[in-house]
């Protein structure tokens, strides 16, 4: 019974996954979902309090599979410099392999839905770094080797060239290269580094 419920949970995830980045969350709904998922729609309502529920479950599953693919081979030990290139490397190459996550997340954070998550992740404080891998290296790393920027400004910078390169790689307008991925990772990287930072922190 149990091994049953999972699985049905697990396939209304993938099909919500898929259907809310193919179609945004507005032009997903649960009729359509359940269709797809080969399920009935109370079936859903046992799994989820309602749609709102189930978007923010997916998020989290979501998130939490990126969060471990982006610090693989990451060493806590590493320089800033390297954890950083290791971090972003890691993401472009984990969202350029999982496609439909790439227009998931970009629907999730330009919907009211995540407002808040992003809010988190702008505005980081001591409690909320210690799963989010960037937050931690923007929040303790600054006074040496990062600029002193607020972190709004360097989510931007980092980041900004990554989802470009990611939805023209994925859109089939350039060709994912591994040459590319570490030109934009040391672009990245190029962009929120102090300008005196020392050699001996990029090692």
């Amino acid at each position: 019974m149990f091994s049953g419920n999972f699985v049905k949970h697990s396939a209304i995830l993938q099909t919500a996954l898929v259907l809310f980045a193919d179609h945004g969350f507005h032009d997903a709904p649960m009729a359509k979902l359940a269709e797809s998922a080969n399920v009935g729609v109370g079936t859903i309502y046992r799994y989820f309090n309602n749609k709102n529920n189930l978007i923010q479950v997916l998020y989290k599953s979501v998130e939490e599979a990126l969060h471990q693919a982006i610090i693989e081979e990451v060493d806590p030990s590493f320089s800033t410099e390297l954890q950083f290139k290791h971090l972003i490397t890691n993401l472009v190459h984990y969202l350029y392999a999982h496609p439909t996550v790439f227009k998931f997340l970009e629907q999730y954070y330009h919907s009211p839905f995540g407002l808040e998550k992003k809010r988190e992740k702008l505005f980081l404080d001591d409690t909320s770094t210690s799963n989010n891998a960037f937050g931690a290296i923007f929040s303790k790393h600054p006074a040496n080797s990062i600029k002193a920027l607020p972190i709004s400004a360097l989510h931007a910078l980092a980041f900004g060239p990554v989802l470009f390169l990611l939805r023209d790689a994925i859109g089939g307008l350039i060709e994912m290269s591994e040459s590319l991925v570490q030109m934009v990772t040391e672009g990245c990287w190029d962009a929120i580094k102090k300008d005196d930072t020392n050699d001996s922190d990029t090692g």
